[in-house]
Formats: C-alpha cells, structure tokens, sequence
C-alpha cells in the first residue's frame, strides 16, 4: 500500500536498516501480544453469557474484524473514485486491487465459504460429495480462482515495496509482514485444534477455550494493522504535501526577491 512516490535504491548489507524494520517488527508483535494477554484476562472476570457473546462464533469481536474490513476498502474505494474523478488527488497504488483484497478478508471472516453451500468450499470434500450439484462446484471453483488471482496480484506489486519499506524502518512495510504472521499464525491455531481433534487428542476444556479467545482476538489485530496502515499512508502523503508547499512558496519568494532586485538596482542607478 504505497502513493506513486519514488522507491530508492536499499543496500541490502545495510544491517542497520534490518535491525530498524525488525525493531519495528517487534515493537508493532509485541504490542499485539499485550494486547491479546490482556484481553483475555479480562475476559476471565466476565459472566458466562456476556463472554460468549464477545468472544464467540459470530460475537462482537469478530464483527468488528469484519466490519472493520469493509471500512479500510470503503476509505481505499473513495480514494480511487476520487483520483479517477479528478487525476491530481493523491491516492494509493491500485486502490481497487487493495479493495478487492480487503473485501475477500471480509468474506472469509463472514464465512461466506460455507454460509450459502452448506459446506465449506474450500475443503476438497465440498466436490466429492453428490448432493452437490455441478453448477454449485463450478461457481465454488470459479471463485477460489478468481480470488488466488487477486491475491497473487496483489502480492506481485507490492511485495518488493513492502520488502523496501521495511528495510528501511518504515511502518508502512513494517505492518503488513506483522498482518501476514497474524494470519498465519490465527490460522495455525484453528488447524491444529482441527488436527488435533481429528487424531483423537483430548484437550482440557479450559485450554481450548483459551486458544479460540487468542484466535479471535489475533483475527481483530489484522485488520487493525491495514487500518494503522491506511491512516499512517494518508498522514505522512499529508505531511509530504505540506512540506513540499512550504518548500514551494519559500521558493517562489525567493524568486520574486530576485526579479525585483534588478528593478531596484535599475532605479538606483
């Protein structure tokens, strides 16, 4: 996620850059991780119901991971509309394509995969089975291509930009590699219980209930990171132009002294 703005060249034997991104790294993990340790001690002193309806299969906490979702892609949708609308606004790089990402995200945590199958359609299971018709599987494939596409898309443009800004300290690279371990290590979590179910080992309830609180609260912590990372891109591009601005018109009075010191000198003479 990037305005056109230049990239410069990065030594990659800069071990000082590493250690900026990476110290950034674990400051923004960190964070996460208190936050998370936090939470769920404070989840322990409220009532059964009300904790259920937080922390849940469709509780508030994982409505607002979605719903946050669609306000990052809303704001992303606007600034595109806006720079096709008039071409001098500033704006990121592919805000649809970063539209199209965040709306996906939406989806998978809405559980759009499974919601209208009666499966889900990303287990090879959903296209053995026969009462599922051939139209349905062709749709479900239809989609699961569409959306790798746009994930490799979207990778492909952004990957050695989001390598660079990290490199070199920047929260811009530094947010989304920390979105990227959330997921994967969410998703980590929700498959090796699976796993773990599936092979016959029996954990205490306590702790299951423990890892599904630390699922849900890392899937919040993602789309905070594209929310920090959208409001971080428009603030600097803000600062950016307001620095450019300046430096512009103590140019242009530069030149005005300029031009008007021959005419004194004109008139002197």
């Amino acid at each position: 996620m990037s305005f056109d703005d230049p990239i410069h060249r990065i030594d990659w034997r800069d071990t000082a850059r590493w250690r900026a991104g990476g110290g950034r790294l674990s400051l923004a993990l960190g964070a996460g991780i208190g936050f998370v340790l936090v939470a769920c001690y404070a989840l322990l002193w409220v009532g059964l119901p009300l904790r259920d309806a937080i922390i849940s299969e469709g509780g508030w906490v994982e409505s607002l991971s979605a719903y946050l979702y669609l306000v990052v892609a809303a704001s992303l949708l606007m600034a595109g509309a806006m720079k096709l609308w008039k071409p001098s606004v500033r704006c990121p790089r592919h805000p649809f394509l970063l539209t199209a990402v965040l709306c996906l995200f939406f989806a998978r945590e809405m559980d759009f995969h499974s919601r209208f199958t009666g499966g889900s359609f990303l287990k090879t299971s959903f296209y053995l089975r026969d009462d599922v018709s051939l139209m349905s599987k062709a749709i479900a494939a239809l989609v699961i291509v569409v959306a790798t596409a746009t994930v490799v898309s979207l990778c492909g443009r952004y990957a050695k930009l989001v390598r660079n800004r990290f490199v070199a300290g920047s929260w811009l690279g530094v947010l989304p590699i920390a979105a990227c371990l959330l997921v994967v290590f969410s998703k980590s979590i929700d498959m090796g219980l699976g796993t773990l179910g599936r092979n016959g080992v029996v954990l205490p309830v306590q702790w299951k209930v423990a890892a599904g609180h630390v699922e849900e609260l890392c899937e919040l912590l993602i789309p905070c990171c594209f929310l920090l990372m959208t409001v971080v891109l428009f603030f600097s591009k803000s600062n950016s132009v307001g620095h450019s601005a300046s430096e512009l018109s103590d140019g242009e009075d530069a030149n005005a002294t300029i031009r008007l010191d021959p005419e004194r000198f004109t008139r002197a003479a």
